[in-house]
């Protein structure tokens, strides 16, 4: 998304302006809602503020989500190279996690 569409009239967003994976071409797309996922880094407030909206009030949840990453060397006698994957079993077990072979 490089920008918001709005309808000047109705004092609205209307969809947005995307850059295409091909070419880089910008096309804009009309929409009913519009939902920015894109965290910290989003130009959403700027773009509102500049269109006269106003920044929106900000809320900030703390998820408490911890991520790590580490290679191990498989030994030809260590289990056969699949893909694992250990589910969290909340409230007691709060930790998952995933192996795949490289």
């Amino acid at each position: 998304m490089v920008g918001l569409r709005f309808d000047a009239a109705a004092a609205r967003v209307v969809g947005i302006r995307a850059m295409s994976d091909v070419g880089g071409a910008q096309e804009d797309l009309n929409a009913d809602l519009v939902v920015d996922s894109s965290g910290a880094t989003s130009r959403v407030p700027s773009w509102l503020e500049d269109a006269g909206f106003g920044v929106p009030p900000m809320e900030r949840v703390r998820i408490d989500v911890a991520y790590a990453t580490r290679l191990y060397r498989r030994l030809d006698s260590d289990v056969p190279p699949q893909a694992y994957a250990i589910a969290p079993d909340p409230p007691a077990n709060l930790a998952g996690g995933t192996m795949f072979p490289i």
